[in-house]
């Protein structure tokens, strides 16, 4: 694959079923967007979520050790483990 620039639009093609397009090209509708504003707004979303997800796990984590440092009690098993 041929290296790109980082801020290069690149055109994607995508093989969903067609209730799904279909939804989507609701949604957008509904948004006042075109679909492909509706896709890219939509994929950003879920990546952005993904990253948020990721430093709740982390906080808690840190929250966990720092609860059991003060507390003196081994982590639950689940978090033993996330360790390993």
């Amino acid at each position: 694959m041929p290296r790109r620039a980082k801020t290069a639009i690149i055109q994607l093609k995508l093989r969903i079923p067609e209730t799904l397009r279909a939804r989507l090209a609701a949604a957008a509708k509904r948004n006042g967007a075109s679909l492909n504003s509706e896709l890219k707004k939509r994929l950003e979303a879920s990546l952005a979520a993904e990253g948020i997800v990721e430093l709740v796990k982390q906080q808690l984590m840190a929250e966990q050790f720092e609860a059991r440092d003060k507390a003196d009690t081994p982590l639950p098993p689940r978090v033993q483990k996330e360790q390993k």
